[in-house]
């Protein structure tokens, strides 16, 4: 009788060979592009001074000029038209870094002035010296650099430590919404980089998330879809049942050339998405960190995100923490496609279905969300990723509960598969 690694191996190798995995892989290596070539031209829009930027701001002027021009309206409403031409006239003269460099030293020295007035209370002084610590670092070191990212961070915290001490009238939602925040704070000032700092890995990691509930489940089911009913189509079954092999084993080495086909495509995107990413954005990012462990804390808090368990962690670790996550929610898609497949001997209507489950599924979790109840269906814990970073559609369901849920169904899914398929007539 062939060992289950035997038959393991035949059905990655027939895998292998089918064009619905040629045409998977190009598709999600399309979108991938795709969202790479949008964001670097996002980036090298917003960094540059370019034709399109020129075009706009001379639209803006012309706007203003035309207010400034009302009859009508207030000397302190033109000093302010008067202002903001002149600050658009600048970036046109001088391009938007150079006059943003300007405009940042105009007002460090406004600044400067405040803080030298003697008369100022030492409160407000402190307030504007912080200010103009954040002003400098603007100048010195770029508007979206971490540098000035921290002193924000910094100042804020400040704030909110001082108005947890001093406020007394705080409700328990005000109070936990200012709690929550500090942590959140805290977890940023550590941080390596700033949250919209393009680069290889980080890119993947958002493409991998992004994709994670519709178009990777897509490619794994193209090919699950048609694992039995294949069999069945071309006839082969019959030749596949004639050998010395349990139908229950065969069922078992399909399903696991399946979900090891799963972790072969995360690997393939993984690696020709960095070095596409890498192209577009530049490479690096294994060990800059993500906050991760925030939970969701539903309607009650105005489905804000409570940090107080939240951590940091490399992006490197958060691939694996990704990978993990998604074996579990493959296992399920496979193991109902598989289901379906058998059933209907139709690798259509077992595609249709499972493609159904997912996105009739969301909508459905989406309506009876209300009910308590409903944590307990499979459709809502579909999108496990978003627990990670506290975007859980459900308050109050953990991670850990939420992987059992998607157990159990597996387990259901494969066994009524494995009984059906056993008592299944091959003719």
């Amino acid at each position: 009788m062939p060992k289950l690694t035997t038959l393991i191996g035949l059905e990655i190798s027939k895998m292998l060979h089918k064009k619905r995995i040629l045409f998977g892989l190009s598709f999600l290596i399309l979108v991938y592009i795709l969202m790479a070539f949008g964001i670097s031209t996002l980036a090298n829009f917003e960094q540059s001074d370019n034709q399109i930027r020129r075009a706009f701001l001379e639209e803006e002027l012309k706007f203003y000029q035309e207010q400034l021009n009302r009859t009508g309206i207030s000397e302190e409403e033109k000093e302010h038209l008067k202002g903001v031409i002149e600050d658009i006239q600048l970036q046109l003269d001088l391009g938007y870094e150079k006059a943003r460099e300007i405009q940042l030293k105009r007002e460090l020295e406004t600044v400067n002035n405040i803080i030298a007035d003697e008369s100022l209370p030492p409160e407000v002084r402190e307030s504007y010296k912080a200010y103009k610590e954040i002003l400098e670092a603007k100048i010195q070191y770029g508007e979206n650099s971490v540098e000035v990212r921290k002193l924000e961070y910094k100042q804020r915290l400040k704030d909110i430590e001082e108005t947890l001490a001093n406020e007394q009238n705080l409700t328990p939602v005000e109070k936990r919404r200012l709690e929550s925040e500090q942590r959140e704070l805290q977890l940023r000032m550590e941080q390596s980089t700033v949250d919209n700092q393009w680069n290889a890995f980080s890119l993947l990691l958002n493409y991998i998330v992004d994709t994670s509930s519709f178009f990777l489940p897509l490619i794994i089911i193209l090919v699950a879809s048609e694992a039995i009913s294949g069999e069945y189509s071309l006839g082969t079954i019959k030749l596949l049942l004639i050998k010395p092999v349990t139908r229950m084993k065969l069922y078992i080495s399909k399903y696991i050339a399946l979900m090891l086909y799963g972790v072969f495509v995360f690997f393939f995107i993984s690696v020709v998405g960095y070095f596409i990413g890498g192209f577009f954005v530049g490479f690096g990012g294994f060990f800059d960190t993500r906050i991760v462990g925030g939970v969701n804390l539903g309607r009650e808090f105005g489905y804000m995100i409570d940090y107080s368990s939240a951590y940091l962690i490399t992006n490197f670790r958060y691939y694996f923490q990704i990978l993990f996550l998604l074996l579990i929610v493959m296992a399920v898609f496979i193991a109902f496609s598989m289901l379906i497949s058998v059933f209907t001997k139709s690798a259509t209507i077992s595609l249709v279905a499972t493609m159904g489950l997912i996105i009739f599924g969301s909508i459905i979790s989406g309506i009876f969300s209300q009910y308590s109840w409903s944590k307990y269906l499979l459709m809502p814990h579909f999108d496990l990723l978003r627990h990670l970073e506290g975007r859980f559609m459900y308050s109050g369901v953990s991670l850990n509960f939420s992987i059992a849920v998607i157990v159990i169904y597996t387990v259901i899914f494969m066994v009524a598969g494995i009984v059906s398929f056993k008592e299944k007539d091959i003719l």
